[in-house]
């Protein structure tokens, strides 16, 4: 009995080491990656290919799928870098810009996606690969923040800390080949296919059950600290809304969350860059706004330009980002 006991002892311990090992040194796997946080670190601890720091982009798949990384260095001044997870939001975006600074990423020019549906929902991380490229107290610090809004918080605390990622890990030499080949400096450089010549028109998309323009409170919070965080360190900071096709940028949420983020931005004067389509629909906020620093143009009619109707296609991606950059260094002067 007591060598069972024993055993099952050690099994326990070494279980827990694993546990730990992974938590808080997991990311070095990804130290040299083509994507994620610690690529981004270890690149600005290991090179000074551009004192002044990087041109940081931060945001969901809306950036992941709406911006071209080629042009990007292509057009822009500095190094860029595209820091894209699933689902991220204002809770997200500012934890993360909190995370790369204090492990010494010096941000030139900090970018971020002007989502307007990520400020109806709860602080929360989507993307598990965020928990396999950062330290345990990044993790802890996420967790605390999100448990009050967990509904079954053993459950949660399990997968976070325990389960995430361990099947990449299991496979991790066949999983970080085909998964870098994906990626540069970020952004990924597969090309997800146009809707052809069908239309997009009637294609329905699930929004978060909410009042048209009615924000969670924890997400504008963030949003703000975000802002007030970049004004302390002097860091520049733009959002950007990337387009969505003609019945998203048109629907009545959509718009009523738009002019609602912009009246925020507008009133903590945050620059920010908009698509043509929302210059129209957004006029009273955006017009003689100083915080208005462009409107970027972009046929959102165009069935070829989109994979879904929130994601730009490889095409898509390319037509609008040589657009952006366009706009950018016009505004900029980059």
């Amino acid at each position: 009995m007591k060598k069972i006991l024993r055993a099952a002892a050690v099994g326990i311990l070494l279980a827990a080491l694993l546990v730990f090992l992974k938590n808080e040194y997991g990311r070095y796997l990804l130290s040299h990656a083509s994507y994620g946080m610690q690529a981004l670190i270890t690149e600005q601890q290991e090179s000074s290919r551009d004192a002044e720091g990087v041109n940081l982009f931060i945001g969901s798949s809306m950036f992941r799928k709406g911006l071209d990384i080629r042009e990007l260095e292509e057009g822009m001044e500095g190094d860029n870098y595209i820091l894209s997870y699933n689902g991220t939001r204002p809770f997200q975006s500012y934890e993360e810009v909190l995370y790369a600074t204090e492990h010494g990423v010096k941000i030139r020019h900090l970018y971020v996606d002007l989502y307007a549906y990520a400020m109806l929902v709860e602080p929360w991380v989507e993307d598990e690969r965020l928990f396999l490229e950062t330290d345990l107290p990044f993790k802890i610090r996420l967790w605390t923040a999100m448990r009050p809004y967990s509904s079954n918080c053993v459950k949660d605390f399990w997968q976070m800390f325990v389960t995430a990622n361990n099947e990449r890990l299991l496979c991790w030499p066949v999983d970080s080949a085909l998964t870098n080949a994906q990626f540069q400096r970020g952004g990924t450089i597969t090309e997800d296919a146009g809707y052809g010549v069908g239309s997009l028109q009637e294609t329905t998309f699930d929004v978060p059950d909410a009042e048209p323009a009615a924000f969670n409170e924890a997400q504008e919070s963030y949003l703000r600290e975000l802002i007030r965080f970049c004004q302390e360190k002097d860091i520049p900071l733009t959002f950007i809304e990337t387009p969505k096709y003609k019945n998203v940028m048109y629907e009545e949420q959509y718009v009523a969350l738009m002019r609602a983020y912009l009246q925020l931005l507008n009133d903590e004067n945050a620059a920010y860059y908009i698509a043509e389509d929302t210059a129209v629909t957004c006029q009273e906020e955006t017009q003689n706004r100083t915080a208005c620093k462009g409107v970027v143009s972009f046929h959102t009619d165009n069935p070829e330009y989109y994979s879904d109707v929130i994601h730009l296609s490889g095409a898509g991606k390319t037509a609008y980002t040589r657009e952006l950059v366009r706009v950018l260094n016009e505004t900029e002067g980059g």
